[in-house]
């Protein structure tokens, strides 16, 4: 455990399990690995990750995330409800957003 109380890097899978979850969150992306320096990396069902750059333009709202992100130089979006995440997930990804990715960016937090 360190900073923040989390264990670096952060692992959040993605659960497409409820229907709020399958309905709002597409793409494949099946888990986020989130480290302390600010680097995002996407996991995909297959196994392997591809390094992210989080893009300004993300909105951070109490029950829904709009992560905008760089990939392949590519802007892509995966919105991701609490119900994708569970409370805890969701609460670190807010966290990780607001201290760790904005700390370069202007990401939005309302």
């Amino acid at each position: 455990m360190s900073e923040h109380g989390f264990a670096w890097p952060l692992i959040l899978p993605i659960a497409r399990s409820s229907r709020l979850a399958r309905l709002l969150c597409r793409g494949e992306v099946s888990a986020l690995r989130l480290h302390r320096d600010g680097r995002l990396a996407l996991r995909f069902p297959d196994g392997h990750e591809e390094e992210a750059a989080v893009d300004g333009s993300t909105s951070v709202f109490p029950r829904l995330i709009l992560l905008r992100y760089r990939l392949a130089g590519r802007m892509h979006s995966l919105l991701l409800p609490r119900a994708a995440l569970g409370a805890t997930g969701h609460r670190r990804l807010r966290v990780w957003l607001h201290t760790c990715a904005s700390a370069s960016l202007n990401v939005g937090v309302a």
